[in-house]
């Protein structure tokens, strides 16, 4: 029984660390540190918000390839925010429909759980990852006026 008590408060002082760690108006969701926005805007447009943080660290449109993170994600919106409203993502096929990339160059990845059924749709135009209220990515076009969530890409840890 003790060690049981004792492996809860090393839990309980890591949760807490992590959450201490995001700098505001960043906070800990999952394994990462987001910042999900409070007026829609383009890809463009989000992509440079997230670019021109006020924080120290590197930042820019969240990149989620992890389903417990992805998971994480929804629950923090649609049940901490109460946000039903979808949100640009650092996602895109522009360069070769189809072989969706996150901005760091890495592959995504597709299929259920993380993409809506039916998704991406490939219709023309629509080159850009969007995480929908619904909870799924979806393609969406860069002109759309979406929320947009953030994310610290280096968390200084190296």
């Amino acid at each position: 029984m003790q060690s049981f008590v004792l492996f809860v408060v090393a839990l309980l002082a890591v949760a807490r660390a992590e959450v201490e760690y995001c700098p505001s108006p960043f906070v800990t969701i999952g394994n990462g540190c987001y910042m999900v926005s409070d007026s829609p805007a383009t890809w463009e447009n989000a992509r440079n918000a997230c670019l021109s943080s006020p924080i120290e660290l590197e930042t820019d449109l969240a990149m989620i390839s992890d389903c417990e993170e992805h998971h994480h994600f929804w629950n923090y919106v649609a049940y901490t925010l109460q946000q039903k409203v979808d949100y640009w993502m650092g996602g895109y096929d522009v360069l070769e429909e189809g072989k969706w990339k996150w901005l760091n160059g890495r592959e995504m990845p597709m299929g259920v759980p993380f993409w809506y059924p039916g998704e991406p749709s490939g219709h023309p135009g629509e080159d850009f990852l969007a995480f929908t209220k619904e909870g799924f990515f979806a393609d969406q076009n860069e002109n759309a006026l979406l929320y947009y969530a953030c994310q610290v890409v280096d968390l200084g840890t190296d």
